[in-house]
């Protein structure tokens, strides 16, 4: 059973992602590279009143210059630095190259100690936008989530501490 991870794991790509979603149980957002928009800078700047934002990029100029980018406009984060030594595999360096058991020793500190969290289901936020009619990018706007898919918004509603009577008093407040 995957141990849950109570943080917003940012990682450079899909690779990386892979591999914790095969460690770990929790959100990963990736920032496919150096461009990051406003809409995910904003969301994770939202979420991290609720939860740590942990930033896990490759230990190369590139994961630098993301590292830095995060740190000017993320006003909480922390940074799990890499070495190089342990995260190496056919001349590639990085995350998704990292030994398992020198990466679980570096993200088991964020393990969860509950899941106790109100949060929305799947079906609950199905019915919000398809039975009653509330568009889904009114809620991202309402909760800044940046725009997603569904299965994202979801994933991001949770991370927000957002459930559906939240989601229903914000729209009636709005109106």
């Amino acid at each position: 059973m995957k141990k849950n991870l109570d943080v917003v794991l940012v990682v450079e790509g899909k690779s990386d992602a892979a591999l914790i979603s095969s460690l770990y149980d929790c959100e990963i957002v990736t920032t496919n590279g150096y461009d990051i928009d406003g809409g995910l800078i904003n969301y994770l700047n939202a979420v991290s009143k609720y939860k740590k934002v942990v930033v896990l990029v490759d230990p190369d100029e590139a994961g630098k210059t993301i590292r830095e980018r995060l740190s000017k406009y993320l006003n909480n984060c922390e940074h799990v630095v890499l070495d190089i030594s342990k995260c190496s595999k056919n001349n590639k360096h990085g995350v998704a190259e990292c030994d398992v058991n020198y990466l679980s020793n570096l993200l088991d500190k964020f393990v969860a100690n509950n899941k106790d969290i109100d949060t929305i289901t799947q079906v609950e936020l199905y019915d919000l936008i398809n039975n009653m009619g509330i568009k889904k990018e009114t809620i991202q706007i309402l909760f800044n989530t940046g725009l997603c898919n569904q299965k994202t918004l979801l994933k991001r509603l949770n991370s927000l501490r957002v459930n559906k009577k939240k989601i229903i008093e914000a729209i009636n407040r709005g109106n």
